[in-house]
């Protein structure tokens, strides 16, 4: 792009930075660069030049490419458009019917049954080092909500066992949070580093047991689980949402199911939206079923609503 573009480009992250998390905004600049090239590859090097038309013309022409998450899209290109209009370097009319995109299709993936739960726990084989390890990793990701690669960045400065908390800087977020750690989860973390843990300077707790002894790889959580669902009699297909970040979701689900309110239950998973946690209300099914209306008034010939 050309320089101009480059430096509105720039500006605009800063301005990002301030209230998204980083790879929202890396997302958010990434679309917007879209439009930026788009312009210029029309002839339109002066965004004060910019329309309601051109902006059109862009959406359509990258439709192929954003099937399913238009409505993405839409909200980056709206924010931009109104961050040229805030800071005067450009103004787009209303008329470009960016006011209401299309809500996002979002899939409910499932958390895990207690039953299902229990299985995995009980699968894992604890008379061997890599046992102790996998059974420690599942029990913190059960029992604290932790993202999976937070766990396995998990260092041991990062536990304060007088206070019975795991304090951290989240990877996706980069949002301080402060985790309170069960006991049986300490007692999990502690048996591994004391009687599992192979010899190294390594300070994250999580390692390999096959030299170099160093911190496991992103795909050590999937890994687990291809282990544990063989034993646990547990089906896993792709996109069946029965990956290691279930772990996530069931905790914040036992949470909404204990009566913890939505606020306190994003707090205590690190979420940086309010709403993000309102995902766990639709998983509580009997928490659901208290909110129904009565049709019983209504006639009906459904089977299924009978």
């Amino acid at each position: 792009m050309c320089e101009r573009f480059e430096d509105v480009l720039a500006d605009y992250g800063a301005h990002l930075s301030l209230s998204l998390a980083p790879r929202t905004v890396q997302d958010h600049v990434g679309k917007t660069r879209q439009l930026l090239m788009y312009a210029e590859q029309n002839g339109l090097f002066d965004l004060k030049n910019l329309t309601s038309k051109n902006v059109k013309e862009f959406l359509v022409s990258v439709v192929p490419n954003y099937q399913a998450s238009m409505s993405t899209l839409i909200i980056a290109t709206r924010r931009f458009l109104s961050y040229l209009s805030d800071t005067g370097v450009a103004s787009v009319g209303s008329e470009w019917e960016l006011i209401s995109p299309a809500p996002r299709h979002r899939k409910l993936l499932p958390c895990f049954t207690d039953n299902e739960t229990e299985a995995i726990l009980s699968s894992v084989d604890r008379s061997t080092p890599i046992g102790i390890r996998d059974y420690a990793i599942i029990m913190l990701a059960l029992w604290t909500g932790l993202r999976g690669v937070d766990i396995l960045r998990l260092k041991r400065t990062d536990i304060d066992w007088n206070r019975k908390m795991i304090i951290l800087v989240q990877d996706k977020t980069e949002v301080l949070i402060q985790a309170r750690l069960p006991l049986g989860v300490g007692n999990a973390i502690a048996d591994y580093i004391l009687n599992s843990r192979p010899e190294t300077d390594s300070p994250y707790i999580f390692i390999r047991h096959l030299r170099p002894y160093e911190k496991l790889s992103c795909f050590a959580c999937r890994d687990i689980l291809s282990r544990c669902f063989p034993k646990a009699d547990i089906n896993h297909e792709a996109w069946d949402g029965k990956s290691f970040h279930a772990f996530r979701r069931t905790f914040g689900t036992r949470l909404v199911r204990a009566g913890i309110p939505i606020t306190s239950v994003g707090d205590m998973l690190g979420h940086t939206d309010p709403n993000s946690a309102k995902r766990y209300v639709a998983l509580d099914l009997d928490g659901l079923r208290i909110c129904c209306l009565d049709i019983s008034a209504f006639k009906t010939k459904k089977a299924g609503l009978l």
